[in-house]
């Protein structure tokens, strides 16, 4: 619309010029002469023509957009990076300790170490240290507050981390020769189903358990053997009175009795000698030492 009225306007001051040329080079009657056209005269009139009409053609300048002067920068400080406080370390959990069974405390990871205190069944307590073989807990004494042993591992269970714990150096072991705290006495002969049976009396003050024995009897009197050689482990009984084998092992401070059949064919008033060995672990391994033990049946035979 607005390309057809440009067309318009032109083509109006186009015939408006064209007449004003022509009329500028007539002359007009009973007016005053006017100047001859000259060519000179004629191309000034056609140059303003074509000049307005570029100036027509000339699209109409647009607005140009206000140019926005930045906003001048503010010098903001630039916050230092907050450097977060360290998460504390969890403390470590001290290990636990329970026992399976009744347990010796000792002063050091051995059986030849003196007894200090027990670990009961049923019973827990902390534990700091260990040997260098995992074999042995070094704990908190049980039955002396502030005071340390030594349990050993296979009868008890620990709880916690176990590679955190210190290996600890043991004191130096002392030495005993094997027996010196086991006591064995001969008790009594009584019949089991009808049997004579020679029994023994064991003492043990010793700090390991007493868990199997090898027995012989030989009637010296005659030089034939009477019973034996028998092996057993857990061979103990309670009482003097009761027939073998007991089935229990004898622990450190305990008295116990072990016995072999004499057989019918057994002799009043014959002399007859026992040899006896005792261990500290079963099928007589660990510590062991031998006993003979000499006595008379009596001349009632039991």
């Amino acid at each position: 619309m607005r390309k057809a009225r440009f067309f318009g306007r032109t083509t109006r001051l186009m015939s408006c010029l064209i007449l004003v040329i022509a009329l500028s080079g007539c002359n007009f009657p009973g007016g005053e002469p006017t100047a001859t056209s000259t060519p000179e005269a004629n191309a000034v009139l056609t140059q303003a023509a074509l000049t307005a009409l570029a100036r027509l053609a000339s699209p109409t300048p647009q607005p140009q957009p206000a140019t926005l002067t930045p906003l001048p920068t503010l010098d903001v400080p630039t916050p230092e990076p907050v450097t977060p406080s360290p998460s504390p370390s969890p403390r470590p959990v001290t290990p636990t300790i329970t026992s399976n069974v009744d347990t010796n405390c000792r002063l050091g990871p051995d059986t030849t170490y003196a007894i200090v205190g027990y670990l009961l069944v049923g019973q827990q307590s902390t534990v700091h240290g260990r040997n260098a073989a995992n074999s042995w807990w070094y704990i908190e004494n049980p039955t002396a507050q502030g005071s340390y042993c030594w349990v050993w591992g296979q009868n008890t269970q620990v709880q916690g981390d176990i590679l955190t714990l210190e290996v600890i150096k043991p004191p130096t072991a002392p030495t005993a020769p094997p027996g010196s705290n086991v006591a064995v006495s001969f008790s009594n002969i009584h019949k089991c189903n009808g049997v004579p049976t020679a029994i023994f009396q064991v003492r043990n003050e010793g700090y390991d358990a007493l868990k199997s024995i090898n027995l012989s009897i030989v009637d010296i009197t005659s030089g034939n053997t009477l019973f034996g050689p028998v092996s057993k482990n857990a061979p103990f009984m309670f009482d003097a009175g009761e027939c073998p084998w007991g089935g229990f092992n004898l622990r450190a401070g305990e008295t116990g009795y072990i016995g072999g059949s004499l057989g019918a064919n057994a002799q009043s008033k014959h002399q007859c000698l026992a040899s006896i060995t005792i261990c500290t672990e079963k099928g007589l391994a660990g510590t062991c030492a031998t006993f003979r033990v000499q006595f008379k049946i009596p001349e009632q035979g039991g």
